[in-house]
């Protein structure tokens, strides 16, 4: 799909010729040990924003080398040895911003989580 709309066939194999790394690469540690239970992804979606990994207006730059990796799913285990993820930053302001913004989008338990399905629209 990639090499489809005008990029590198192996991107997805080697993501390091063509992609810079962000400077700042740190973990986002969970508050709590825990069963994820909830994960607003909206919030998520802002964080990367804020990151400067998105944009609002057409105009603005997208900076590449910024955003979140490895985020626990649904049900997944966290704590002190289990991350919620990583966070690729510019900075080590925009960083700690981002897990901020992370660790207040988990929900954790110590139970499974709610359905994944929470509503249907339509017949």
């Amino acid at each position: 799909m990639v090499a489809a709309q005008g990029g590198p066939r192996d991107l997805m194999e080697r993501p390091e010729a063509h992609l810079a790394r962000a400077p700042l690469i740190l973990p986002i540690p969970a508050p709590a040990a825990g069963r994820v239970g909830r994960i607003d992804v909206t919030a998520l979606g802002h964080a990367v924003l804020a990151l400067g990994g998105g944009r609002v207006r057409a105009a603005e730059a997208i900076d590449h080398r910024v955003g979140l990796d490895r985020l626990a799913k649904l049900g997944e285990e966290v704590g002190p040895d289990r991350p919620l993820g990583m966070v690729h930053a510019a900075d080590d302001t925009a960083a700690q911003v981002a897990i901020a913004a992370v660790q207040a989008a988990y929900a954790l338990g110590d139970g499974q989580p709610g359905p994944l399905i929470r509503d249907r629209i339509g017949a």
